[in-house]
């Protein structure tokens, strides 16, 4: 029998070590399939025992409970047992209640013995009452020494008026995620990174977060309300550990700076390096003032606007911004944005003396030609190299822009939504939803959901007229 013969119907994949299996298998597991080591574990008895004997497979756990789950058997319960003694990470999804006993029993149980282990935990529940009922009776006090990111998603019904500190026992929470309720918000000192969601506050419950966590880096804010009937206040609001602050405005906020009370005006960030700013909807006549809402911050690089029709008011507060590197113009109508810029207080200050990059995400839009003849003066007063970044899908209409400005080089980036559950901004309840769901192209994509991916590798052959790759 020759050898080809011999190799009809051998299957290879058994030939394999099992080192090289392993690392198959690993390379091939990711966070988003968090059934993969039950799936690969009933292949064959082999896989089984590759999978099984290594720990790093069961630390991402799935342990959400649904209505209909009357038994204590739910394969989350093998996550937990076969991790050991590796640090985990948790997902719990709480459906509408009413939960079955023997389910939010062993769930309870379960977290609690493993608490030392968690590093990072996500739950997620109709709302912060719902999750109240879970909580308070079975964990929330005890001690997560290792928990580092927290992540409390609620929707529909707002928190109660007897507020309770959650998760008291988490002392080393360097992300935290939240959601409208600041007082049950477990703040603490060695917190970084900050994301609230439906925030509406005064100023003092504003200065209790840079108080609370004075080594706070990066502050997020989505649908940032104003407080109706606040209290006039006039005192700082002290943020100097404050690097990166993303604000994402809400319908409901006060556009009128003689009416509007939110405390946003009152802060004092000295080291603030990045500033984002967003509109859910597109105003022309009560656009957000920047002028009125930030002061300006001495150490800005980069500032990104959505989804605004720039007025006069705030393109002057953009040209007083001298330090900036990076200005990101996306869904913005930024025709006065280049007009004879403001004069600064010091006579020497060039406009734009700093500026290096731009990025559009529609070249097209009104203030093109402006653009470029501002950027041309600015380079011709202070000569530097220059960067503008265009959405791949207007590539033909930065062939023009290309023209005005041939020293300049041009990147481009790619598009995509942020593939994490998102906010479905037309429904009062604040419903999550995902990919699967019907009308998810109305959906507003949650916070930073431009993702750049640089294409630099792009170029224009102008003798045949076509983009090559």
């Amino acid at each position: 029998m020759s050898k080809p013969d011999l190799l009809i119907g051998k299957c290879f994949v058994q030939v394999l070590p099992d080192e090289l299996l392993l690392a198959i298998f690993k390379a091939s597991c990711t966070a988003e399939d968090p059934n993969f080591p039950i799936v690969i574990s009933s292949v064959t008895s082999r896989w089984r025992q590759i999978v099984i004997n290594t720990t790093s497979f069961w630390t991402t756990i799935d342990a959400s409970i649904y209505p209909g789950i009357t038994t204590g058997t739910s394969k989350y319960l093998l996550f937990f047992e076969r991790s050991k003694s590796q640090p985990i990470a948790v997902t719990i999804q709480l459906a509408q209640s009413p939960y079955s006993s023997s389910a939010h029993k062993d769930l309870s149980e379960v977290i609690s013995n493993n608490a030392s282990r968690i590093y990072s935990l996500v739950v997620r529940a109709k709302s912060l009452r719902e999750f109240r009922k879970f909580a308070l009776s079975s964990f929330n006090a005890l001690p997560f020494p290792n928990l580092t990111y927290l992540e409390i998603d609620s929707y529909s019904v707002p928190c109660s008026m007897s507020h309770t500190p959650l998760f008291t026992g988490a002392t080393s929470l360097q992300s935290l995620v939240f959601t409208k309720c600041l007082a049950c918000a477990p703040l603490g000192s060695q917190l970084t990174h900050l994301e609230i969601r439906r925030l509406r506050c005064n100023a003092d419950e504003f200065r209790i977060i840079f108080q609370t966590s004075p080594h706070l880096r990066t502050l997020i804010l989505y649908k940032f309300g104003n407080l109706h009937h606040a209290e006039s206040e006039t005192l700082p609001i002290e943020a100097p550990s404050l690097r990166t602050l993303s604000l994402t405005v809400d319908d409901d906020h006060v556009f009128d700076p003689d009416r509007c009370e939110c405390p946003l005006s009152s802060l004092v960030a000295p080291n603030l390096k990045r500033l984002e700013v967003h509109e859910l909807e597109k105003s022309m006549c009560f656009p957000l003032r920047l002028d009125h809402h930030f002061r300006l911050f001495p150490m800005l690089e980069s500032l990104r606007i959505v989804n605004f029709i720039l007025r006069p008011e705030n393109s002057a507060f953009i040209q007083k911004l001298s330090t900036l590197t990076r200005l990101e113009l996306l869904d913005t109508d930024h025709i006065s944005l280049w007009g004879s810029p403001t004069p600064n207080e010091t006579s020497d200050c060039i406009p734009w003396k700093n500026l290096n990059t731009i990025a559009l995400s529609n070249p097209d839009m009104p203030g093109r030609a402006q653009m470029a003849q501002a950027i041309r003066k600015s380079c011709n007063d202070v000569p530097r190299p220059f960067t503008i970044e265009v959405d791949w899908d207007y590539r033909d209409h930065a062939l023009q822009m290309h023209a005005d400005l041939p020293d300049v080089v041009l990147t481009f980036y790619t598009q995509e939504p942020d593939r994490l559950t998102r906010y479905d901004g037309e429904n009062e309840d604040d419903a999550w939803t995902d990919d699967t769901d019907e009308d998810s192209d109305d959906d507003i994509y949650y916070m930073d959901h431009y993702y750049y991916e640089l294409e630099t590798e792009y170029s224009y052959d102008e003798s045949d007229g076509e983009w090559l790759f």
